[in-house]
């Protein structure tokens, strides 16, 4: 990503702690959702839930899993160098074009619908293949579940900043997640073709990220891996929020608000990852998955309005940014040092969701009211 243009050049971080801190670029690999088949059990070890639940996890409270994915049969016809794709249970056929990009567990090939109605204008689609022998050997080596994808996605209602899963489809040799496919591209790639947004283009974006967050909250899940990789836009603008490898449905107390949830390991991108999160690898405390999502709201749009991250990790012994931001709580002096200038505005709502301690940051519904969003 494009070093903003008063920022200081970025230099190569040293244990060290610095007096002068640099800007965090995050250009970087990016690290790695009629008749129905069942879930398949190849890559699932007998006794264990494709969503992520445990025994004690469903109690009668809630799980923090969803319920299993459904999927229709597959036939899947290969011609020289393409493959269509067929539901057998919609019939609906998908040619693929080409190869999108790689993932985790497979590819996402752009495809075309095909139609018999003469004139009908071709619809274009992605389509997640995922290998299930792949699927299979990286169990337990990752918390990011594909099959958990499927399931939130079925799980979760329509909303218009949500990815909607058209079909999920499967043979014997891989799961296919047929999707919309979305011509804007990933928000990740704009803001690198412009350096950063000014704060009406942010303004937009953000409050269309919390509408998708704010649906999710709605239905007790919350995402837990918010980035500007997994914000895709439509030809028209509109912000999809993707990539659910990593959701949880949220346990509820007996008065309907939220529980903490039991440790899960270190999950999301390591920019966007939340304090609480990182100290529970080795705790035992749980944290707020809904002040999770709060959390990297406020480094999105940091990064959308100076195009660079506020610090590496959200630990104050290992990052004096972290430190100075969120346990200080004086994002206007690492703004100052860095000779960016913000809206006061602006400024407020970042700092707001950057607060160290996760009960002390608005909740989803409160963000989305404040005054810089509703400017």
């Amino acid at each position: 990503m494009r070093r903003h243009r008063s920022a200081p050049t970025p230099k190569q971080r040293t244990p060290t702690t610095r007096t002068v801190p640099e800007p965090v670029l995050l250009h970087q690999p990016k690290q790695p959702a009629t008749s129905h088949a069942a879930a398949p059990t190849a890559p699932v070890a007998a006794g264990t839930s494709t969503s992520g639940s445990t025994a004690d996890d469903d109690d009668a409270r809630g799980p923090l899993g969803f319920p299993e994915p459904s999927f229709s049969p597959a036939l899947k016809v290969v011609d020289c160098d393409s493959f269509t794709l067929v539901s057998q249970a919609t019939g609906r056929r998908w040619r693929a074009i080409d190869s999108s990009r790689e993932c985790q567990f497979g590819e996402v090939l752009r495809a075309v619908e095909l139609s018999d109605e003469a004139g009908a204008r071709p619809g274009y689609f992605a389509i997640k293949e995922l290998s299930l022998g792949h699927l299979q050997e990286m169990q337990g080596k990752t918390l990011e579940d594909p099959l958990r994808e499927v399931s939130a996605l079925q799980y979760l209602p329509s909303h218009p900043n949500v990815l909607t899963c058209t079909e999920a489809l499967l043979d014997e040799n891989s799961i296919y997640i047929v999707m919309p496919f979305y011509s804007g591209g990933e928000v990740f790639d704009v803001l690198m073709d412009s350096g950063r947004f000014e704060e009406d283009e942010a303004r937009l974006l953000l409050r269309q990220v919390l509408d998708g967050l704010l649906h999710l909250k709605r239905h007790g899940v919350c995402h837990r891996d918010v980035s500007l990789e997994n914000l895709v836009l439509t030809e028209e603008g509109v912000v999809k929020l993707v990539d659910f490898g990593l959701a949880l449905r949220i346990p509820q107390n007996e008065d309907g608000r939220a529980r903490t949830i039991p440790p899960q390991g270190v999950c999301g991108k390591p920019h966007y990852i939340a304090p609480e999160v990182l100290a529970s690898s080795s705790s035992k405390s749980g944290f707020d998955g809904f002040a999770v999502d709060v959390w990297a709201s406020g480094i999105l749009l940091f990064v959308m309005l100076t195009g660079v991250a506020p610090f590496e990790v959200a630990l104050p012994s290992h990052d004096e940014r972290l430190h100075t931001v969120a346990v200080k709580e004086n994002l206007a002096e690492l703004l100052s040092t860095w000779n960016i200038s913000l809206s006061p505005e602006a400024t407020d709502l970042i700092q707001s969701c950057l607060l160290f301690a996760p009960e002390r940051r608005p909740s989803l519904e409160a963000l989305a009211n404040h005054d810089w969003l509703n400017a």
